[in-house]
This record gives C-alpha cells, sequence and structure tokens, in this order.
C-alpha cells in the first residue's frame, strides 16, 4: 500500500499543479523509482474512477510495464471538501484551494 499512496499522492499534485487543463503524464514524469512501476497505470486507473481527474486516453507502450503516456488529463474539481488519506500522506483538497 506504500508504494501505491505516494504514487496516488505524486499523481494527485501533478493535477492540483496542472489544475482543470489537459495535460499528459508518463511515469518518468513522477521521478520514482522503477519498483513503483507497476502501480503506474492502475493508480491512474483508480484515480479516474473514483472522479478525481478524467483521462482523454492511455497509450501503452510494449517496451515496459509503465511505459506510454496518459493524455488529455484534466482534474475534477469537486464540489465539496474531499479528504483522501493515503498511508501517512492526508491529502484535502480543502488545503489546495
Amino acid at each position: 500500500m506504500e508504494r501505491t499512496n505516494l504514487l496516488l499522492a505524486k499523481v494527485l499534485d501533478l493535477a492540483l499543479t496542472e489544475g482543470v487543463s489537459h495535460w499528459s503524464l508518463s511515469f518518468s514524469d513522477l521521478s520514482l523509482s522503477d519498483d513503483y512501476a507497476t502501480h503506474f497505470f492502475p493508480c491512474v486507473e483508480w484515480l479516474e474512477a473514483e472522479g478525481l481527474i478524467r483521462v482523454g486516453k492511455y497509450i501503452r507502450t510494449l517496451d515496459g510495464i509503465a511505459t506510454g503516456s496518459i493524455e488529455n488529463i484534466s482534474l475534477t474539481v469537486p464540489s465539496r471538501t474531499i479528504t483522501l488519506t493515503l498511508g501517512d500522506l492526508p491529502f484535502s483538497w480543502q488545503d489546495r484551494f
């Protein structure tokens, strides 16, 4: 869970930095070791399924587990305060707006 939580926090931090604009993400953007690679696509898919981000498309290549990119990501701005606890990493939308 610790690896998943850190990866989720890094993606959300980038999403909050980029805001509602459309942007792209690749595993190398997260500055994490390859130990986290298997969690990359599943974590972003989870964030999308939970409605925290929107994704235009996933581009997966055959060069490895986390190769490719995720295109046209945008943050969904919730109408209420959401607090996620990612292990020891509390994360709150209220803290960011």
